[in-house]
């Protein structure tokens, strides 16, 4: 009994049989936690939802002096709602006849209201005979304020 009992080095060796030997029950009726199933699991950094979403934007309709765009989340293409974790989906978009050559050419148009963005291109000076061209990303933006740079950019001309 005493080999079971007292094993100063590696602790009480009855124990470390019952968790090495045991089932779920007999874990719960001596109380063992080291070294089961049941040992509290250390904890994992959250990543940030910003760093790993990103919303799909598309271009529904594109009609004269208007275009509609469309924001949905890829974990569920179907519905109009946010993930879980995100404030607001924010749509950029820059105007001009050549792509934009970096991100901060992009202007922040406005917030995704239901999945939809309704553009109206008010303002925008269509006297030139060259063809303009309206670029545009999504991104979102967390509880916390966080924005992350889409990758993905949707372009289409704009019809005066």
């Amino acid at each position: 009994m005493r080999e079971y009992t007292s094993y100063d080095v590696n602790g009480h060796r009855l124990l470390l049989k019952i968790a090495a030997l045991g089932d779920n029950n007999d874990w719960n009726m001596a109380n063992i936690r080291f070294e089961t199933p049941l040992a509290k699991k250390s904890g994992s950094k959250k990543s940030h939802v910003t760093d790993m979403l990103q919303p799909v934007l598309s271009v529904k309709k594109n009609i004269y002096g208007e275009m509609r765009l469309s924001v949905v989340s890829p974990e569920t293409p179907t519905q109009a709602k946010l993930p879980k974790g995100i404030k607001f989906a924010k749509a950029f978009h820059y105007i001009g006849s050549t792509a934009p050559k970096s991100n901060t050419d992009f202007s922040l148009y406005g917030n995704a209201k239901r999945g939809k963005i309704q553009i109206t291109f008010e303002g925008v000076d269509n006297s030139g005979s060259t063809k303009l061209y309206a670029y545009y990303y999504a991104c979102y933006e967390s509880n916390k304020g966080e924005l992350r740079q889409s990758i993905t950019i949707v372009s289409t001309g704009i019809e005066f």
